[in-house]
């Protein structure tokens, strides 16, 4: 899609590579998931009262595949780094890559912020470890972005203006895309409100969780109605207290202990059968 005279080079060290590699992995991994199936880490607008003109941001297969390509370039470097060439939508990717492996780690500091003081040191969740984890993104990020500014320059020339608008529109939209339908990593903030119409959002958002858990786990997934009466009697326990730490807060937030206990809610209650392998 861009020709080599817009490409730059550059080398990656493999303390850079540390920082870059994870996310781009992350990313691709995510967006492998066919359009058509719920993800766990996509934004929950369903909760909330949306503008009608909602900015959703388009997928773009081109922009995509420029990602899985730079991704299968690096991964020879992933361990070592080594010298690259790489346009700017490349470096873009490699930037966006940094912003979302961050986002992670702070949805596993949240997750895990009632873990014991050694626990989160163990799992490199407590704040002294995403402090230096966002130093170093930081410092990635900065020499990443004095190359884009090469990039640019030699993409401008390469495409002209008005195609330099296109893409970096394009651009914008995708990365949208991805970050609202794929890796949306921020804690959702659970806010209760009294009346039946929500409390059936509420159980809607629990089935969606409970199909995208039994997936993972290679099951067959019940049917509706079966499913959902489970789903109505988990609801009903956790709000009177009955299912420990995983009250409906905790459960919708869709940490892999909760997607786990809430398997084991319905295996008690449904007979699952495995995926047949065909």
């Amino acid at each position: 899609m861009i020709s080599s005279p817009a490409v730059v080079r550059l080398r990656l060290s493999a303390s850079q590579m540390s920082v870059i590699w994870p996310g781009i992995e992350r990313i691709v991994k995510r967006c492998s998931v066919p359009n058509g199936k719920p993800s766990l880490y996509s934004f929950p607008a369903h909760l909330y009262s949306l503008p009608s003109r909602f900015n959703w941001g388009q997928y773009n297969i081109d922009l995509m595949n420029v990602i899985n390509d730079l991704r299968n370039r690096l991964r020879t470097k992933a361990r070592n780094g080594g010298r690259v060439q790489m346009h700017a939508i490349e470096i873009r990717a490699a930037i966006f890559a940094i912003r979302v492996e961050l986002d992670w780690w702070r949805r596993e500091k949240h997750d895990r912020r009632k873990y014991s003081a050694r626990s989160k040191r163990v799992l490199g969740v407590n704040a002294e470890s995403l402090a230096n984890r966002k130093r170093k993104a930081q410092r990635v990020i900065r020499t990443l972005e004095r190359h884009l500014k090469r990039a640019n320059s030699r993409l401008l020339s390469a495409i002209g203006r008005e195609a330099y608008n296109a893409v970096a529109s394009a651009w914008r939209s995708h990365i949208r895309w991805i970050r609202l339908h794929r890796v949306y990593f921020k804690p959702m903030r659970f806010l209760w409100r009294p009346g039946k119409q929500y409390y059936q959002i509420i159980i809607n958002e629990l089935q969606r969780l409970a199909e995208i858990a039994i997936a993972e786990e290679k099951f067959e997934l019940p049917a509706p109605e079966e499913l959902r009466r489970v789903i109505r009697l988990y609801a009903s326990s956790a709000r009177r207290d009955r299912q420990g730490h995983f009250d409906i807060p905790t459960t919708l937030k869709g940490s892999e202990l909760a997607k786990c206990h809430l398997i084991d809610f319905i295996e008690k209650r449904l007979e699952l059968k495995p995926l047949s392998e065909k």
